[in-house]
This record gives structure tokens, sequence and C-alpha cells, in this order.
């Protein structure tokens, strides 16, 4: 991730304190309110799993929190675990693995030796926790291109990247995916984690990377997180539910800090343990209203 220049369209770091000011430093503080000390209900909830890929597997926690660091790169702080110790679920079991796609999951493709992600459900499993959908666009490769070639969304490789998402097969996938688990796991209730983009446009520090990156690493989570949407509303359960972005998380709102941003750490690019925190209580929220409204 590079500095913000200082010039016509970008903002010093000097600059963007001054401008962001006390907004910024409320929605941080309620960002490690959130991550820290949220307050804590008991939720009639036995068994939880988590699958997906490295946002529910917690890449991007603390350095040195990992299960395995050359594995699926699970975080002992993940939002599994987190949403567990807000509800006092006991049982817990988080399959999620960084770089799983779709396909993953559906084909029963287990990851660094490790079994498949739905062979870990069963007809007692009671809440589904799932992040899934950003590999299936090569967000590795796109972000290469990105940043080292051209990000304008009219060039034919970030064009062709958009349209994959917004494709009806990319839609039928996760459909699919959605609603295989649900019969595994017939009694359970499925929350699917919207994507927090790391990049909101704000008039006070407009662009943090590029005009052309930022304007597509936007479009690209808005895009991906509309597919997801649809295609849980045409799943046509009420025991699947979509769970909104963090809000105020991105590298403008958080001075830099809601998400990794230092190119050593292991979760570069992922977000940070405090945006993990709001993740998971956002997903908690949503466990909690539901079991409610039983």
């Amino acid at each position: 991730m590079r500095s913000p220049e200082t010039s016509t369209q970008r903002l010093s770091y000097k600059e963007l304190f001054e401008r962001v000011g006390k907004t910024a430093s409320i929605a941080l503080f309620s960002l490690c309110l959130t991550g820290s000390t949220p307050e804590r209900e008991l939720v009639d909830v036995n068994k939880l799993a988590v699958l997906g890929d490295s946002i529910t597997a917690g890449v991007g926690d603390e350095i040195g929190n990992y299960e395995d660091i050359d594995g699926c790169r699970r975080s002992k702080n993940s939002i599994g675990d987190r949403i567990a110790s807000l509800a006092g679920i006991e049982d817990v079991k988080n399959s999620a693995c960084i770089g799983a796609s779709v396909d993953d999951l559906l084909l029963r493709r287990g990851q660094y030796g490790e079994p498949a992600q739905l062979d870990t459900l069963d007809p007692k499993t009671e809440v589904v926790v799932l992040s899934i959908g950003g590999n299936m666009a090569n967000l590795e490769e796109t972000f290469n291109y990105c940043m080292n070639k051209n990000c304008n969304q009219k060039d034919g490789f970030i064009r062709s990247v958009l349209d994959r998402i917004k494709s009806e097969e990319y839609k039928q996938s996760i459909k699919d995916l959605y609603e295989e688990i649900l019969e595994i796991a017939p009694d359970a209730k499925l929350f699917v984690l919207g994507y927090v983009s790391p990049i909101e446009i704000r008039d006070i520090c407009p662009y943090i990377i590029g005009k052309d990156q930022d304007e597509f690493i936007q479009k690209l989570i808005e895009e991906l997180n509309k597919t997801i949407k649809q295609a849980i509303d045409e799943v046509h359960s009420h025991d699947i539910y979509y769970v909104k972005p963090a809000q105020g998380a991105d590298l403008c709102m958080t001075l830099g800090v809601g998400f990794v941003t230092e190119i050593d750490n292991p979760g570069f690019g992922h977000p940070s343990s405090s945006t993990q925190g709001a993740i998971a209580y956002s997903a908690f929220e949503e466990i909690r209203q539901a079991k409610k409204d039983e």
C-alpha cells in the first residue's frame, strides 16, 4: 500500500489528520470497542461452524496469532472465535482457509492436506458463518495487474473482472453453495458476511492509492456484495442472512489502521484486528436477533 502523496488531489498524513479530526477518532474508537469490549449476551446456540476464505480464517490478525502460518492461516482470535465468545458458544469449528473459493467448497476440495470444509457440517450444526466469493475473481492477480499495469475500468482485463463478478454463472455458483450448506445442515441458520472495502472515496481523503486504483477497488467490493445479496435472495429461505459490512472501517476513516498495510505482515491487505472485531460484532447482532425472532 503506497502512502498518500501531497498534491492537489491527495492529502499528506498531516493534512489527513487535520481534516478527518474528530469524526475519524470516533469511528476508530468505536471499532476498538467492538473489537475488544462489546456487550456479551448468551445466545441459545450449541454448535457453530465457520467456513470460507481468509476473512473468516482471521488473516490480518496480529502477527504470531496464526495456528499455521504456512497453511490455512487461521487466527486463534478469528471472527468465529469472537462471535463464540460474545454469544457463549462452546462448540466452534473453524474450517475457513486463505485462498478458498466457491468451487473449493462445492467440489469438496480440502486445502493444505485438510478435509473439505463442508465435511465439518452435520445435521446438528445450528449456525454457519460464511465469507466466500472474493477469490473467484482471482483478487491477487487482479490487484497485481491493477498496481503494476492499468486499473482504469475501461481496460479490457479490469472490465472482465467486473463482468465476471456480475455474471449469472458467478451468482449461480454462490447460490448453489448456500443451498448445499443448508441441505447438509437443515436446521442451521446461515450468516453470509458482506466484504468490507478498504477504500471508500471521501471528500476528506479522496485518493488513498490513486484515482483509478481507489475507484476500481471500491467498485469491485460494491459489485461483489451486490451479487452476494442477489444470490441470497434467490435461495428463498428464511434461514439465510446477509451481514452488512462494518461501517467506517475503511483506510480513510480509520486513519490507515482499518486494514493491514505493512507489506511484511502475513495479513497484508486484510481487515485488521479492530475491523475483524467490528465484523464479528455485526454478525453476532444478526445471530442474536435471528434467535430472538424464532
